[in-house]
């Protein structure tokens, strides 16, 4: 009889040193799990990162660009509209047409930005052609938060017979490389 209880006793050892060994399996196994989906999200940001470094890369080499491209920079990105359709002719025989511009901070930090030195505009000869804010140039002036998008209006006066207006950005938004954009 103690034989019997003894070997009743060993059995249920047995047992539960078995279940507790198939409990530390199921335990490794969640821990696998979690591990690998922190690898796939690593990977998966790591990827994000490197297409958005990619873009950037891509716009360092390319200098041109038009109406509705977006160019990324260091710390922003700007994107230039159509704003109205139609444009108007003055009676001093200027074209008149209506611009957007947006900028959006793409860094982690504060920025600053000035409307008056963010753009010239040109004809192909050279000549500077005017451009007045529409009331808003106050929205493109002074600081802008991270993840922020400002935009303004603005009109463009444009002489008679020119065509291939340049747009031509530079200074501190654009990482002191010029870029031009055609309108």
């Amino acid at each position: 009889m103690k034989r019997c209880i003894s070997i009743l006793i060993i059995a249920v050892l047995a047992v539960s040193a078995l279940t507790l060994i198939g409990c530390g399996a199921k335990d490794k196994a969640a821990r696998a799990n979690k591990e690998a989906a922190k690898a796939d999200k690593k990977a998966a940001e790591a990827d994000k990162k490197a297409a958005e470094a990619d873009k950037k890369a891509q716009n360092a080499t390319k200098k041109s660009y038009g109406i509705g491209d977006t160019i990324a920079f260091k710390n922003f990105e700007v994107t230039f509209y159509e704003a109205r359709n139609k444009t108007s002719i003055k009676e001093t025989g200027y074209e008149e047409r209506y611009l957007r511009v947006t900028v959006t901070n793409t860094s982690k930090s504060e920025q600053t930005i000035k409307a008056d030195s963010l753009f010239t505009l040109t004809a192909p000869n050279g000549e500077k052609i005017s451009h007045t804010f529409s009331g808003a140039e106050n929205a493109l002036n002074g600081k802008i938060a991270p993840g922020e998008t400002k935009s303004a209006e603005f009109n463009v006066e444009v002489p008679p017979g020119t065509k291939n207006i340049e747009l031509k950005l530079s200074g501190d938004l654009t990482d002191n490389q010029p870029v031009t954009i055609h309108l």
